[in-house]
């Protein structure tokens, strides 16, 4: 305890430190811990954390590790609390039994968990109030239904893909802003935000929104991606008077057709609106429509990446059958093409 905390303890008490309103905020955390750890009465572990938060040697302390660098509140919510324990209820009288040594792992994994859990929920609050405020329920319906991993075909919902994909980046990144908001409350130092997601993640790992590489990627179910694909099929590209399927897939498209949908889908890639397998795969099947049209190709394009695109396209069973049955013909072009270039 530092010197001038000892000399004026009241003042000190007075003082609202971020890891003492943060333990304020995870109250039920506290409380859950009280009685499924601890097994006291609900009845009787309120009025414990009501003391709890009263107690001017607790507020001096947590007022101190507010102010340590690198402190997490996580941590120092649950020492306090148990040494407020052993030190205030520890009499006969109390009727509180201290935690056996060989508990206290299980009790600190109890905690963790529980505090993981209840931080999500509180992001989660902060998400839905936005998106009240903002007369967008779509949207945190939609981040409910991503975090179950529930295809976009089972969701009440209906709506074309590209609209519910773009609800899906959008809301994820609006959901990570608020839990990092949430865990910049929960530790002291805002440089250890990210520390802090890891170690939840690891003390929960089974809770995706935990999972930091949630915000670098959203996978869909097969039967979305296939659905999304045919729906991209369909779309007209600008300034051609054709669809995408119908430029791949049409005999009569010429190649500057055939570069106008590559550039079409290309310039999509940053708006969060078409998953990046499928703007690879409408890539590749329009250079494998440029192939098939071609007897040379283009110098600019590597030739082995290209073999080795077109047999990753193949091989997407979201895909119909006919745009596998263009990339196994270009494929198997290109294996010819590579050929004769290594013989000569």
């Amino acid at each position: 305890m530092s010197e001038n905390a000892s000399q004026n303890p009241a003042k000190t008490a007075d003082l609202p430190s971020k890891a003492w309103l943060c333990a304020e905020k995870y109250d039920q955390v506290l409380l859950s811990y009280l009685v499924c750890v601890w097994h006291i009465f609900p009845l009787k572990a309120r009025k414990i954390l009501r003391s709890f938060f009263t107690n001017a040697v607790i507020r001096i302390r947590l007022a101190e590790e507010s102010n340590k660098a690198g402190n997490c509140f996580r941590v120092i919510s649950q020492q306090a609390l148990d040494l407020f324990l052993y030190d205030t209820c520890g009499t006969p009288e109390a009727g509180v039994e201290p935690l056996k040594p060989y508990a206290r792992a299980d009790a600190t994994t109890f905690f963790n968990r529980a505090w993981a859990r209840f931080t999500v929920s509180r992001a989660l609050r902060r998400v839905l109030f936005f998106c009240q405020k903002e007369n967008e329920l779509f949207l945190y319906q939609t981040l409910k239904a991503d975090l179950e991993r529930k295809p976009y075909g089972e969701r009440k919902v209906k709506k074309p893909m590209r609209e519910m994909y773009h609800a899906s980046e959008r809301v994820k990144e609006l959901f990570h802003q608020q839990l990092e908001a949430v865990l910049l409350q929960t530790i002291s130092d805002s440089r250890l935000v990210m520390e802090e997601w890891q170690q939840l993640h690891q003390i929960l790992p089974e809770l995706i929104a935990l999972d930091p590489e949630m915000a670098t990627q959203h996978d869909l179910a097969i039967q979305d991606m296939k659905a999304f694909w045919l729906e991209l099929l369909k779309e007209p590209v600008p300034d051609t008077g054709k669809t995408c399927w119908g430029i791949i897939h049409d005999p009569k498209s010429t190649l500057e057709i055939l570069q106008k949908a590559r550039k079409y889908i290309q310039e999509q890639r940053d708006i969060s609106s078409i998953p990046a397998e499928l703007s690879e795969a409408m890539n590749y099947a329009c250079l494998a429509a440029e192939l098939l049209k071609n007897e040379t190709m283009d110098s600019k394009q590597n030739k082995r990446l290209l073999a080795r695109g077109f047999f990753w396209l193949s091989k997407q069973q979201w895909l119909d059958s006919s745009t596998i049955e263009l990339a196994v013909r270009a494929e198997r072009k290109m294996q010819h093409m590579t050929l004769v270039i290594d013989q000569e």
